[in-house]
């Protein structure tokens, strides 16, 4: 270390009070930008995983995909795991107290569809071959059908369509006909008999739209008795995502013969990975966390800037003395860089500690308060999720911050010179136009108050700077006050 820097660590002893103020003023302000950057990151990774407790862990479907083709599937780099399934078609139900919903859906699933579409047994266990099936428990709740482990039953799938000839799915809602039976309304296409034994009871999954009517019942997919020509779904899970997986995807689905209406994307969990661009709920995150960071920024600025600059003006005359014997502009202002880089290195760390510490108990905090007025799939609620990105952000910011604080100090520590240190006209005004005042303020005041405002006038930067800071904090109190009201 050199004399300069010796020069700092023993200047910052000797003011071990300022020393302790600009310390503390980084603490806080880079708790405040990790806390806010930690919170934006478990925001976000809460919707996904509402996503994914909602509509599964999967990014893309391709539909009517021929089993000769699914290989090349497998062996593209995009993808780190695939599933496939097939839709059996309906079957009508007899019974049903909910007119809206006469119908079972029948789907098949591979073993590795589990992930990608989760569900939650309630009783007995999930197929293992294509005689098995299992349903929703929702067919008792809300169609008033009861069926239990063991029963068999033999049901006449087929298809619904629609007065003008199209196909319809579990996303069309029931089309009634007329009252009066003029027409109208969806017909029911049958094709062939199966016989299922029921082997469990799942939860109504969170993939069955609420205005789906079809019950869901899942049977076991065996991929390796399909014929080359038959057709399935094959779901992705993307290894790694960027912002050209929909074009990786459309290639891919281009190579099996497939155009893009056979595609499906899983838009709420892309959203949530960062790979839907200009998208509202994204833009609304970033958008919070941009106002409180540069609201955070300029306080942490007045504050820490007021810190150093009262430092130096108590470092005048030892800055001076150095002018004297040969000290240049460079190495003062590097000075102060060198104590602004000493704070940084104490600070930052554990600022960002503190910060993520106490977004941590904030969370625990409200986690079941948000449980008593919003229902959220995923069992893992809000809970505290830091990333790597959202740490880096924060240090990066801190740093900006101080270096901004430090920056105006260090030119008013370079300029100082001898004659200036020992007259200190730089800090003190005392000509007699500058600290005048009128009689109404001591009329108004008396004798304390006009005293009180010649001093103001002799040091008008620091009165300016603690000013400023009043109303920074008055600005953060107010917009954080409407970002709650609106909230609420």
């Amino acid at each position: 270390m050199n004399v300069m820097g010796r020069f700092t660590l023993r200047s910052m002893k000797a003011n071990r009070k300022w020393t302790a103020v600009t310390l503390i003023g980084i603490i806080l302000s880079t708790a405040m930008l990790s806390a806010v950057s930690a919170f934006c990151a478990s925001f976000t990774e809460l919707m996904r995983n509402e996503a994914i407790a909602d509509d599964g862990d999967w990014h893309a479907q391709i539909s009517d995909v021929r089993m000769r083709d699914v290989p090349a599937f497998k062996k593209a780099g995009l993808v780190s795991g695939i599933s496939l399934s097939r839709d059996v078609g309906y079957a009508r139900l007899s019974g049903s107290k909910n007119e809206s919903k006469p119908y079972l859906f029948l789907s098949q699933f591979d073993e590795s569809s589990s992930r990608a579409f989760p569900t939650a047994l309630v009783e007995g266990r999930m197929p293992q071959n294509g005689g098995e099936l299992v349903l929703s428990q929702h067919l008792k709740t809300n169609g008033g059908i009861t069926c239990q482990v063991g029963d068999k039953l033999t049901l006449e799938t087929g298809k619904r369509m629609s007065p003008d000839g199209v196909s319809l799915g579990q996303s069309a809602p029931y089309q009634e006909k007329a009252s009066d039976g003029s027409g109208g309304g969806e017909s029911f296409v049958p094709g062939q008999k199966r016989t299922y034994t029921v082997v469990g009871i799942i939860k109504r999954p969170n993939f069955e739209p609420a205005w789906a009517p079809g019950y869901t019942a899942i049977s076991f997919l065996d991929a390796g008795g399909l014929k080359p020509d038959d057709k399935g779904t094959v779901t992705l899970l993307a290894g790694k995502l960027n912002h050209r997986f929909f074009q990786d995807v459309g290639a891919l689905a281009k190579s099996a013969g497939l155009d893009d209406s056979h595609i499906k994307y899983n838009t709420e969990l892309l959203r949530y990975s960062g790979i839907v661009a200009n998208d509202s709920a994204q833009n609304a995150i970033y958008g919070f966390a941009a106002v409180f960071i540069v609201i955070i920024m300029i306080a942490s600025v007045s504050l820490i800037y007021n810190a150093f600059a009262i430092s130096i003006s108590e470092r005048v005359s030892q800055l001076g003395m150095l002018a004297s014997v040969g000290a240049t502009k460079r190495q003062k202002r590097r000075s102060v860089y060198f104590e602004g880089f000493l704070m940084g290195i104490v600070g930052i760390p554990a600022g960002i500690l503190a910060g993520i510490a106490g977004i941590g108990v904030t969370l625990s905090a409200i986690r079941p308060l948000m449980g008593s007025f919003t229902h959220l799939s995923s069992a893992e609620g809000l809970s505290l999720h830091v990333s790597l990105p959202s740490v880096a952000a924060a240090a990066v910011l801190a740093v900006l911050t101080i270096f901004i604080s430090v920056w105006i100090p260090a030119r008013r520590a370079s300029r100082i010179m001898p004659i200036d240190a020992i007259r200190q006209t730089k800090e003190i005004r005392l000509t007699r136009r500058t600290v005048k005042t009128s009689r109404l303020t001591r009329a108004l005041f008396g004798f304390e108050g006009e005293l009180a405002l010649k001093n103001l006038k002799r040091s008008r930067g620091k009165y300016r700077a603690t000013v400023l800071s009043l109303i920074i904090s008055l600005v953060l109190f107010l917009t954080v006050s409407y970002y709650t009201e609106t909230m609420s």
